[in-house]
């Protein structure tokens, strides 16, 4: 008596993840299958991950959803792999700067950060930003630089610097028996100049003029002098005596 025994063909599929993101495949790893066998793979992207690629033998098939899809195998008769390839969402940061000054942009990873560094040409300051349409910040000290951080990022996000010039008081005096032109508190801005003349009165010379921690003296009898600030990029207090 001759018995011959048959056995139905299997299978097997191979289930895998892959990419700098995070998501799943259900189900993952190996898995046995019989001839003509349909199965079906759920596949899912976590928070800040999409699905980028899904490879099936090593060739990618096309993504239906990029957040929850589902892959078929119909009628299988031979062994197979499935690749899910998860990458992280980014988002770009963009940024105006008005004025004289700088602004860099850039992306950033989901749930990452990322720094915007505000600079101001020289002879200029930041006068206020504004993140995504709302005032974020206003300086009051002439700020030259400045770095807002952003944490945890799951958007886009515009940040819009305003540049203003510089503003400087210079303080002008003069001692007795004696005149300067233009006397008192003035508000100039950067790369302003001022010009001054300095008159002794009567049987009086100029002795000196002091100009912040600088000091010109005069040995000759000089009663008249024409003295300039020239390119101004600080405060001044200027005497004359």
């Amino acid at each position: 008596i001759l018995r011959a025994y048959f056995a139905i063909n299997q299978y097997t599929l191979t289930a895998s993840v892959s990419g700098e993101g995070t998501g799943t495949i259900n189900p993952v790893g190996d898995s046995t299958v019989i001839d003509r066998a349909t199965v079906e793979y759920t596949i899912h992207a976590e928070d800040c991950s999409f699905i980028d690629q899904v490879l099936v033998d090593g060739t990618p098939v096309e993504v239906t959803d990029s957040i929850d899809m589902v892959y078929t195998f119909a009628v299988i008769n031979s062994d197979h792999t499935i690749e899910a390839v998860f990458t992280p969402n980014t988002y770009y940061m963009s940024s105006v700067a008005v004025g004289n000054g700088t602004v860099n942009e850039g992306y950033a990873n989901c749930s990452a950060g990322f720094t915007y560094n505000v600079v101001a040409e020289e002879g200029y300051h930041i006068d206020y930003i504004v993140l995504d349409g709302e005032t974020d910040t206003t300086f009051s000290n002439q700020e030259s630089e400045y770095n807002l951080d952003l944490t945890n990022i799951t958007e886009a996000h515009t940040l819009e610097a305003y540049f203003a010039i510089n503003h400087y008081t210079v303080t002008v005096t003069a001692g007795e028996n004696g005149t300067i032109m233009m006397p008192g508190t003035h508000d100039v801005v950067y790369g302003d100049n001022m010009n001054f003349t300095i008159h002794a009165e009567g049987c009086y010379h100029i002795d000196s003029i002091k100009v912040n921690d600088g000091v010109i003296t005069f040995d000759d009898n000089t009663n008249l002098y024409e003295y300039a600030l020239q390119n101004i990029d600080t405060d001044y207090v200027v005497n004359a005596s």
